[in-house]
């Protein structure tokens, strides 16, 4: 008798491991951490969009805070509740589509987070300073300071303090680039605040030393 193999379809593979033990356990014990994972990363979310600020800002934020606490709400009843029943076969088929769109969601929200750069940055690196030349901050700063470090401080509703620290080879030593932003209803204006050399111990803050430094970044 000549021997037969069956070969397995890919849709019965894949109800297999929708059915397998292993991601039962797993959606079972680690489905409700999903949920609460997935709030906190929207509770993040809305912060940054809170601090963002404008309408839509505040309006996605308090989504996003609505969503957080629904899924966080959802976990901890799931983890309260665990323990105390069998779960069905339509509880247990929702904890895995849960924990499954979970770690897609978890993932992809990182991803964006991780690239996305803070807008107030962004409208720094967009400036240029006509009275120095025509290219912009960021490209300068590039140009003239390797691996620049970006940062900033606020300092009332409407304005902040933004830094960016590297070293510049044109001093051999690291700078520090401080400036003041201010948002003025849909338009922002950026100043230069002052230069720190922080390896010397200098700092230059009136506008003709500052001009001096900057200027040295257009030969």
């Amino acid at each position: 008798m000549d021997n037969q193999e069956t070969e397995m379809k890919p849709e019965t593979k894949a109800k297999g491991f929708w059915n397998s033990p292993i991601l039962n356990k797993i959606a079972i014990k680690f489905g409700n951490f999903a949920d609460i994972l997935i709030g906190i990363v929207y509770l993040i979310l809305s912060l940054t969009l809170f601090d963002e600020g404008g309408f839509w800002g505040i309006v996605f934020g308090i989504l996003f805070v609505i969503s957080a606490a629904s899924y966080v709400i959802e976990g901890v009843k799931g983890l309260i509740g665990r323990d105390k029943q069998e779960l069905t076969e339509e509880e247990l088929d929702k904890k895995k589509k849960h924990l499954c769109i979970g770690v897609v969601v978890i993932a992809v929200i990182l991803v964006i987070v991780l690239n996305m750069e803070d807008s107030v940055y962004t409208d720094v690196k967009a400036i240029s300073f006509d009275d120095y030349g025509s290219e912009t901050i960021g490209e300068l700063i590039e140009n003239n300071i390797k691996s620049p470090q970006w940062s900033k401080s606020k300092i009332d509703n409407t304005s902040e303090k933004v830094s960016v620290e590297g070293y510049s080879p044109a001093l051999d030593e690291n700078i520090r680039i401080n400036f003041f932003y201010e948002v003025s209803g849909d338009t922002y204006e950026v100043t230069l605040q002052s230069i720190e050399l922080p390896d010397s111990g200098e700092k230059y803050s009136s506008n003709l030393e500052i001009a001096i430094i900057w200027t040295s970044f257009y030969d």
